[in-house]
């Protein structure tokens, strides 16, 4: 049962055809005092569909984004990003501080676990990374979450999009956005070699201008560990 109320009307001479219109046409005055079981099950039976279909479709998103994870993909990949003509044209291109595939500062090549949510060798977005927020950096005040956007948007590091956003992923108990744990990751290791200092989603630069890590202890035990 539909309730169509006109008692809005009763003093507006309005027209047979314009009545006609708002009453076949209109959505203002009007509500449902009952609805019909059979339009209460379609409407139930077509939003069932529709919360099926999403719930299909995220999955799959999911597995596609956890195949990724796959040793062997995962290996592959790595692999497949290892690229010494582009580190060089990138460095000469783009860094502050001299840089070849036979020589350059060995922070910038460190494994980051989820580190294939950037399609390019790590030394291009480590170095970026490294060049842009620390070694060249006019201020000390970093927001760690600018900084996906800055490397993806205005300096151009290719990404893999199925991987952006926020899920589960090996290493980690909850849902997370892959990029920001990645760039956090690495800065972790540059707060352990004493380039800055990490608070929240803030990084502090403690050393700027230099690709001599403060804290030579940790540089020297990391170098050892890269070297294995």
């Amino acid at each position: 049962m539909l309730e169509i109320d006109l008692s809005d009307y009763v003093e507006t001479g309005i027209s047979r055809d314009d009545l006609r219109k708002m009453i076949t046409e209109g959505l203002k005055h009007k509500k449902w005092i009952t609805l019909s079981k059979e339009l209460v099950d379609h409407v139930r039976n077509k939003l069932t569909e529709q919360a099926a279909r999403i719930k299909r479709d995220l999955e799959e998103k999911e597995n596609k984004r956890k195949g990724y994870f796959a040793p062997n993909i995962y290996a592959d990949t790595l692999s497949a990003n290892r690229n010494d003509y582009a580190f060089n044209q990138y460095a000469k291109r783009e860094f502050h501080f001299e840089a070849t595939h036979r020589k350059y500062p060995f922070f910038i090549d460190i494994p980051i676990s989820g580190e294939i949510v950037f399609k390019c060798d790590r030394r291009i977005w480590q170095g970026k990374i490294f060049d842009r927020w620390v070694f060249n950096r006019t201020g000390t005040a970093i927001n760690l979450f600018d900084i996906w956007e800055q490397l993806t948007h205005h300096h151009k590091i290719p990404f893999n999009k199925t991987l952006y956003g926020t899920f589960n992923f090996p290493g980690v108990e909850t849902p997370t956005s892959l990029p920001y744990w990645v760039i956090r990751r690495y800065f972790w290791y540059l707060e352990r070699l004493g380039f800055v200092e990490i608070d929240g989603k803030w990084a502090t630069v403690l050393e700027r201008h230099s690709l001599i890590p403060p804290n030579q202890k940790v540089a020297a035990q990391l170098k050892t560990v890269l070297r294995q």
